[in-house]
């Protein structure tokens, strides 16, 4: 699922040891703009490539693409949020970041920038979207 937004609050990264590799993750807090009801996410992004990658801090306007997960732990239900790929708006150039997981290695795939497309002189738009 795509979501824009701005990044409204970046939470400190969580890390830990298991089976003996270290892991490190981070939640973000982002706020849908211009709707009548503005909503709000918290996603989790893992792995010290994909935060650094991905460059995200307060105030910037991205497209997240998110995966919704649900777990179930002594009868009651959990969801688990996370990204797996960053659209930075107001750029130039629309920069993409994914991540194709091979084995237990995830490889970093740029995608090829997409150009605006140039406006007529004199041709207004008024679509509302």
């Amino acid at each position: 699922m795509d979501f824009k937004g701005v990044i409204k609050k970046v939470l400190p990264a969580n890390s830990g040891t298991k089976n003996g590799k270290s892991w490190i993750s981070q939640d973000f807090v982002i706020e849908e703009v211009g709707q009548r009801y503005n909503q709000s996410i918290v996603f989790n992004v893992f792995g010290q490539e994909r935060i650094d990658s991905f460059q995200l801090a307060e105030g910037l306007m991205v497209t997240v693409q998110l995966d919704f997960n649900t777990n179930e732990w002594q009868g009651k239900f959990y969801n688990r949020v996370t990204c797996f790929n960053v659209i930075h708006e107001g750029a130039k150039t629309t920069q993409q970041t994914q991540f194709a997981n091979t084995g237990s290695q995830s490889t970093p795939q740029q995608a090829a920038p997409q150009q605006a497309v140039p406006q007529q002189q004199g041709q207004s738009d008024d679509l509302p979207f």
